[in-house]
């Protein structure tokens, strides 16, 4: 095998010889390790250097040597395993014992770059592996020392699992290296793989419709099942063919573009360009009615001042790093160039502001000027750092309303089609490329430039590196050929007779700001100004007033975010909505009926990925009209809703935009105003241990586990909080609603919120329960909507509850209740502040930080529970700092010296429940290990649980614990049959004379006995239709909470390939947990071994993926 196709950094050594580079390098990494080295050396007082010029076998043995002896630094050791050689820089002596003795040894290298990269914590791995095999037992961490000499450690178990896969996959690579065949369909990675060429030639040979530029793997596989397997059969196809489940504007531009690249194949490669066919024009007119500018109508006229911009960014940095940001424009007839560099995260906030300032200045003078672009890179870059850093958001606002950022790739795809395979930039300058030029610099496409920033990182060179001028000639010629792509639609556009500029885009309108928005700024900036004046007081600063900051414009942002997509999803085409998973695209109407005043519309709709679901706010998006009570059927494609008007159909639909935060923004700013009120989320921001009275100095809050020592804890907080960690079957909720009552009955103001109604009603359900039995009366009021009735709490066919609903919030305020309940909507309310004593937060694990703030302003005190190892919330803007945490992972945030939050609660700021009475033993010891840092035990009450198959089992399941089934399937994304068939045939066999045991004895399983679950609403639907009608199916976010006998896991996707963006969605470690732990006796898997191929390109999604390598390791017969 040709070694560099596994490495990306080889890519750079085919276009320019970098041996200067890779020297520098070397030599600034020697100096780096020779200083760790000397600073090592004072930490200790045995060391050793093996000598460089040892073979690997004398240099193998002489570590083993130096680690028996128990030295306490060995630098430049080495082993010898597997036909493997390892190199670390240091091996360093611990006190854990080992088969070496009372002492261990754990690794630590040297590496130049400024952050943790994926392919460093992999030789970690390797190293470590090195290590066990000597002393017998896995290194509990590793560590690397960066270039700024950061020391940085990684769980070795956290990422060891997807180090082993990787290995294994490699070695099964070499061994069968003659079975390699090419790759049917392409994938992302194509473009960075050494072998493309290779199956680019075999696509070519077949005529494959790989070739067909912009055509998805999903359409190749569909438009193969319409019998449509070549490019010269597509090209050949009729206009007026109707494929089914295929979006018609997709296949007319399809077959369009086969046709055109055929040929241009038949006239020797010559580059072609054709306008969109007019019946494809017709057809995106007919589905967009309200929206009559595309194309060449969004091109504006030409303006001496525009101008011409690109980014260069860094996928690979720990946060995505913008690095380049480069400005084309012609002053005087002459080309001018400007760069603003950021060469770190640091350097990245006042390097934006600069550039933004440029802008400014710029179209001050130049008020008609447009800033082109090629593709949204450039206008989602802008506005994540606008969002990230609070900065130019209004200025970057008007920019996207007022049409002065110009997208010339959207203008290209909807007006006309070339014959190149590929729309880059690169392809187009072809048809330009006697004004623009050729290109002969040293890099050549976006990979090469974060490669060659990549190398300059390692290289420890300043900025003004050859390297960095090389990737400023790059980025220079990018927006050069923008500005010559711009001149020659202008010149397409005139040849043709096509009117430009359709869109009434030169008014340079800037929207007005409401008194409501200035009211808010003005806010903003009072409170943001007095905690900066706050924090300059302090010598090391204040993380409670610095994450304060961040917090305050939390929901501004969070709402920009989604507002954003809302404006994209109603600018963009019918063809490109179908691309997205915020809408629905082609509603066609079935049936229309009355209700009051409503029209209730029955819905069908083509194929397509979506994750719009029941019960989404959605609206009309050609029309904008709010669609309500929403319900949708994946499996069936059938769509119903409520709406006030008649619509015209088909009609796409998208998700409506975000819900009104301003109750929780002002509860913040309160807390900000006036931090001292407020002590318990003062100490929450400090991350604080509790503040106890008369605790003797006891900080060891692990024996308060009863309700009875619980409550008495909790009743000498003074003004503080507490968090109660639940892992599952602890019983959290039990013993909450246990402690709520005593304080109940001890005349104490409660409160109970939480994120989901649902969840709020479970343990209030547990707290009426239990004081009817323990005869304690109190009056208690939930805030519901009168409208949903799965809010509401009281049982119609009783009135003998001690809680009722309420819907209107000054009836809770005002009434003498004991108890409230509701969501951070009502108790941010300023009515209640400071009026609760106790704010219990249940499945806190969910809630933002910014949202337990909001409504911990009610409360003196507060009771955390969750698990913050279970489900998190998911945030929807780009926030700074600390600012998108859940309130449980902010508050067990390790030291600055440490990236990781603690997975169990230290003892000194809450409890861990560790004894789990839901799991069994074999279940528990993986999750305990996993997850629970092996402290979480299985209760001895139901050691023999197990279920006793049917005679009919012929698919060899386990009798209890976890198993593994691996599936074999292709191209599915969020639905897979093949999964869905194997889970009815599990489910079949338990139903068919199968029992569970246990220690109350045998007892035949039922449908109630099993939950099935999948990570998306289509496979959930699907399982729905295909299992008996009853079946308890649904998301592992809606089963959080419940528990069965058995729990059968569709993960659905097929490989890495299908998962796109959802990559920490489906490798959730947190939902992987939920998952698996509802089951009591038996957790079945079933999943296609290929997601473990995921390419993990960070040190984040090797996190991500191990866990299911550990289970595949673990669980895999």
């Amino acid at each position: 095998m040709d070694n560099r196709a596994a490495f990306d950094f080889e890519l750079a050594s085919q276009k320019v010889d970098p041996s200067d580079y890779i020297e520098m390098i070397q030599e600034n990494g020697r100096k780096h390790e020779l200083n760790c080295w000397n600073n090592l050396q004072k930490e200790v007082s045995t060391f050793i250097e093996i000598s460089q010029h040892l073979s690997s076998t004398e240099r193998a043995d002489k570590t083993i040597k130096a680690m028996k002896d128990g030295i306490e630094i060995i630098f430049q050791g080495g082993f010898i395993f597997d036909d493997f050689v390892a190199r670390p820089d240091f091996l360093v002596k611990t006190h854990s014992p080992s088969e070496l003795g009372d002492f261990s040894y754990e690794v630590i290298d040297a590496k130049l770059s400024q952050s943790v990269k994926a392919d460093s914590v992999l030789q970690l791995m390797h190293y470590s592996d090195a290590i066990a095999r000597v002393q017998g037992m896995l290194p509990t961490k590793a560590f690397l020392i960066l270039g700024d000499n950061d020391r940085k450690t990684i769980k070795v178990k956290d990422c060891f699992f997807y180090y082993k896969n990787l290995m294994k996959r490699f070695i099964n690579h070499i061994e069968n290296l003659n079975d390699l065949k090419p790759v049917h369909l392409p994938c992302s990675h194509c473009d960075l793989c050494h072998w493309r060429n290779f199956c680019s030639k075999r696509w070519i040979e077949k005529d494959d419709l790989a070739q067909v530029a912009r055509i998805t793997r999903d359409q190749i596989v569909k438009l193969n099942k319409k019998n449509l397997l070549t490019m010269e059969e597509l090209s050949n196809s009729s206009r007026d063919l109707k494929l089914g489940e295929f979006n018609y504007a997709t296949y007319l531009r399809l077959q369009q573009q086969a046709s055109l690249q055929i040929k241009s194949k038949k006239d020797g490669g010559k580059p072609i360009f054709e306008l969109i066919k007019s019946d494809e024009d017709d057809y995106r007119k007919k589905m967009a009615r309200n929206q009559d500018v595309f194309g060449f109508g969004r091109l504006p006229e030409p303006d001496q001042g525009d101008l011409f911009f690109d980014i260069e960014g860094d996928p690979l940095y720990e946060e995505k790093l913008e690095y380049l940001f480069g400005i084309f424009f012609i002053s005087s007839e002459k080309e001018e160039y400007k760069s603003f560099w950021a060469l770190s995260l640091k350097e990245e906030k006042k390097t934006f502001g600069e550039f933004l300032n440029f802008l400014s200045g710029h179209l001050e003078r130049f008020p008609n000027a447009r800033i082109y672009h090629y593709a949204s890179y450039e206008k989602d870059a802008l506005r994540r750092l606008s969002n990230k850093y609070n900065i130019g958001q209004r200025f970057v606002d008007n920019l996207l309303r007022n049409g002065t950022l110009v997208d010339l790739y959207q203008i290209v795809r909807e007006s006309i089609r070339i014959s190149e395979p590929r729309y880059s930039i690169k392809n187009l300058e072809k048809f330009y490329q006697s004004e623009f030029g050729k290109r002969e610099d040293s890099v050549t496409n976006g990979s090469d430039s974060v490669v060659f920033f990549e190398m300059w990182k390692d290289s420890g060179a300043d900025i003004n590196s050859e390297i960095l001028k090389d990737i400023e000639k790059y980025n220079l010629q990018d927006v050069r050929s923008t500005y010559f792509l711009r001149n020659w639609l202008l010149k397409i556009a005139k040849t043709f007779g096509i009117t430009i500029n359709q869109s009434d885009s030169n008014k340079k309108d800037i929207a007005e700001i409401s008194e409501k928005a200035k009211g808010y700024a003005k806010d903003l900036a009072i409170i943001t100004r007095k905690l900066s004046q706050e924090i300059s007081k302090f010598n090391d600063g204040d993380c409670l007033r610095e994450n304060l900051i961040d917090l305050l414009d939390f929901y501004k942002r969070d709402a920009k975010s989604q507002w954003w997509n809302y404006f994209d999803r109603k600018e963009l085409s019918s063809e490109e909505r179908n691309e997205r998973e915020d809408c629905i695209v082609g509603l066609i109407l079935e049936k229309k009926t009355s209700e009051k005043r409503s029209n209730i519309y029955h819905c069908k709709f083509l194929s397509q990925k979506t994750s719009i679901k029941t019960n989404d706010k959605c609206i009309d998006l050609n029309s904008g009209k709010s669609l309500r009570n929403l319900s949708v059927n994946h499996q069936d494609r059938k769509v119903q809703f409520k709406a006030s008007s008649d619509l015209q159909f088909p009609i796409d639909i998208g998700l409506a935009g975000p819900v009104q935060s301003d109750v929780l923004s002002e509860s913040i700013f309160r807390f900000g105003r006036d931090i001292n009120t407020y002590r318990a989320l003062s100490q929450l921001m400090r991350r604080d241990s509790p503040t106890i009275n008369n605790d003797g100095n006891d900080k060891d809050l692990s024996r308060y586990k009863s309700p009875k020592l619980l409550a008495d804890l909790i009743t000498r907080m003074d003004h503080s909080l507490i968090f109660i960690q639940g892992p599952p079957g602890t019983g959290k909720t039990f013993l909450m609603s246990r402690v709520a009552v005593i304080l109940l009955s001890m005349g104490f103001k409660i409160g109970v919120t939480s994120n989901s109604h649902k969840a709020i009603l479970n343990i209030l359900y547990r707290i009426e329960s239990f004081a009817k039995e323990q005869q304690v009366f109190f009056k208690g009021a939930k805030k519901s909507s009168k409208e949903n009735t799965s809010q509401h709490f009281s049982n119609k066919e009783t009135t003998e509850s001690l809680i009722e609903d309420l819907f209107k919030i000054d009836d809770l305020i005002n009434g003498d209740y004991q108890l409230l309940a509701g969501t951070a909507w009502f108790f941010a309310n300023e009515k209640l502040d400071q009026t609760i004593d106790y704010l219990i937060v249940e499945e806190a694990g969910q809630m933002a930080l910014a949202t337990a703030i909001a409504a911990g302003t009610s409360a003196k005190s507060l009771i955390l529970l969750g698990d913050q190892n279970q489900l998190e919330q998911p945030v929807q803007g780009v926030h700074p700092n600390n600012a998108g945490l859940s309130v449980v992972n902010y508050y067990l945030t390790e030291t600055k010296n440490s990236d990781g939050i603690h997975t169990v609660v230290p003892s000194d700021k809450g409890i861990f429940l560790n004894k789990t009475y839901r799991l069994h033993p074999s279940i528990c010891d993986f999750v305990s290990e996993a997850f629970y840092e092996s402290k979480l035990v299985p209760s001895v009450s139901d050691l023999e649980s197990e279920i006793i198959w049917s005679k009919n089992n012929d698919l060899n399941m386990k009798r209890n614990g976890i198993q593994l089934l691996l599936t074999s399937h292709n191209s599915c994304s969020k639905s897979s049959e093949v999964e869905a068939e194997k889970v009815c045939e599990i489910f079949e066999t338990l139903l068919d004379g199968s029992f569970y045991k246990s220690k109350e004895g045998k007892k035949k399983i039922e449908c109630d006995d099993i939950l099935v679950v999948a990570p998306y609403n289509m496979q959930v639907e699907l399982l729905k239709s295909l299992l008996p009608e009853g079946s308890k199916v649904g998301t592992i976010d809606k089963f959080q909470g419940q528990e069965a006998r058995v729990v059968l896991v569709s993960m659905t996707t097929s490989s890495a390939e299908e998962i796109g963006k959802d990559v920490a969605f489906l490798f959730s470690k947190n939902r992987l947990n939920v998952a698996i732990t509802r089951a009591k006796t038996l957790a079945v898997v079933l999943f296609n071994d290929k997601l473990l191929e995921f390419p993990c390109k960070t040190q984040e999604q090797i996190y991500l993926v191990n866990t299911f390598c550990w289970l595949h390791q673990n669980f895999h017969e």
